[in-house]
């Protein structure tokens, strides 16, 4: 659904520009049905604080908004569920570099370049999942989180190489 163009880690973000794929929604709006298995996976997001010209949390433009920009909340919600940073937040916007209009910029807060690249990259993977007819089985959100946790204790506990 989303192909990641280029990943960018700062001392405190994590940048990246994503396109969304042609046979894919950019919006929403256009496939409420998969935007609703999304919610229904991780119905905290509509909770999320996101000022947009509907309101003041996510809930008010999820029915019509960008898909990248639900990749940016399901990933700080995976990351949020960790309990492994401090605050989780972003911002998506249109690229400005790509005419198509299907290229995304998103910044995300990065106390961990590991775990917020993992949160990411799980969140590709549930976006698929909806966005793809939820074919198979139904993705164990409490599972991910858990696999995420587990990926940044095992990697605590790698004595340093010198």
């Amino acid at each position: 659904m989303f192909d990641l163009k280029k990943v960018v880690v700062g001392p405190k973000t994590l940048s990246y520009l994503v396109e969304v794929e042609e046979k894919y929604p950019l919006y929403t709006s256009d496939d409420i049905e998969s935007t609703n298995r999304v919610y229904q996976l991780i119905p905290e997001i509509a909770d999320h604080v996101c000022v947009n010209e509907n309101g003041e949390s996510f809930q008010d433009c999820m029915g019509h908004t960008e898909t990248a920009h639900l990749l940016e909340h399901v990933t700080i919600e995976l990351l949020a569920r960790t309990a492994r940073v401090s605050k989780a937040f972003g911002i998506t916007k249109k690229s400005d570099e790509d005419p198509s209009g299907r290229s995304f910029e998103t910044s995300l807060n990065c106390e961990d370049d590991t775990l917020t690249m993992a949160a990411l990259s799980s969140a590709i993977w549930l976006m698929n999942w909806a966005f793809s007819g939820g074919k198979g089985a139904t993705p164990n959100v409490e599972a991910t989180t858990r696999g995420l946790s587990d990926l940044i204790d095992r990697i605590d506990h790698v004595p340093a190489r010198r």
